[in-house]
């Protein structure tokens, strides 16, 4: 799973009670990343990674590029319901061969799983 943590949504209106209100404020300011992409990477890691708002999750080395999954709105409606708070799921990635000597885990019956990533977006507190 990859957890994207350096997108932050700041929302004026307050948590708790009013949470549905919080959700669709929040929503409401996650339009204004439509068509943005950011990559990062993690200290020392050998990947790079790249999540674009409602479209996809990449991870790539050189040239290589593995998407990790494309948006999926109907997944992504159920897991904010289930969380409580904004996710999107990007779903049918590359595949990935488990237990192919890649560093993966290993699979019982060898055969190759779709990728699958999930970004979940909080709120600053005090913001």
């Amino acid at each position: 799973w990859l957890r994207v943590v350096a997108v932050v949504v700041a929302v004026s209106t307050p948590c708790g009670s009013r949470r549905e209100v919080a959700l669709t404020s929040v929503e409401e300011r996650l339009r204004a990343l439509e068509g943005a992409c950011y990559g990062w990477s993690l200290p020392g890691s050998y990947w790079q990674y790249k999540w674009c708002h409602r479209r996809g999750v990449f991870q790539f080395h050189d040239a290589t590029e593995i998407s990790l999954g494309a948006y999926n709105a109907g997944r992504s409606t159920a897991e904010t319901k289930a969380r409580g708070r904004p996710t999107h799921v990007f779903a049918e990635g590359d595949a990935c061969v488990l237990g192919g000597g890649g560093g993966g885990a290993a699979a019982a019956d060898g055969k190759s799983r779709r990728r699958l990533a999930t970004v979940t977006f909080a709120c600053c507190r005090g913001a």
